[in-house]
């Protein structure tokens, strides 16, 4: 398959696969956890949401 699509280095193109799986895997949780707050939650989970947005976030700044 690397042949018939011109892939010289297949470690690199599995890297980017698995980076772009993880990019969004990543941004669909973003999204979700974006949408449970703007429901009415409790403030401890909100504070716990926040947190893991903000984590999400950095490690997307990573990736990109």
């Amino acid at each position: 398959m690397a042949d018939d699509y011109e892939i010289k280095d297949v470690e690199k193109a599995i890297d980017d696969i698995m980076q772009s799986y993880e990019k969004d895997k990543l941004n669909n949780r973003k999204f979700e956890i974006l949408e449970l707050l703007e429901q009415d939650i409790e403030q401890e989970n909100k504070k716990r949401l926040e947190k893991e947005l903000s984590e999400i976030i950095i490690r997307l700044a990573k990736i990109k």
